[in-house]
């Protein structure tokens, strides 16, 4: 019986939390893009909500994904 004694990769997880005027400002959008550049990355929307006036702020809780602690 062969063994394979290599490890595999222990994923590491990273939760950020977005405020403010995150989509008309394009924040969220460039976070989605640098999230997406990276195949290395996988990401899940946790919260997701929209401010439905101007004055009020939207907020957003992502889970980022990664094999490697140097891609987050």
């Amino acid at each position: 019986m062969v063994t394979d004694s290599a490890q595999a990769p222990q994923t590491i997880v990273r939760l950020i939390e977005l405020r403010g005027h995150i989509i008309d400002s394009g924040i969220f959008s460039r976070v989605l893009g640098i999230l997406t550049d990276h195949e290395e990355t996988s990401y899940f929307i946790e919260e997701f909500d929209v401010g439905q006036t101007k004055t009020e702020v939207s907020y957003a809780r992502l889970r980022i994904h990664a094999d490697a602690a140097a891609v987050m």
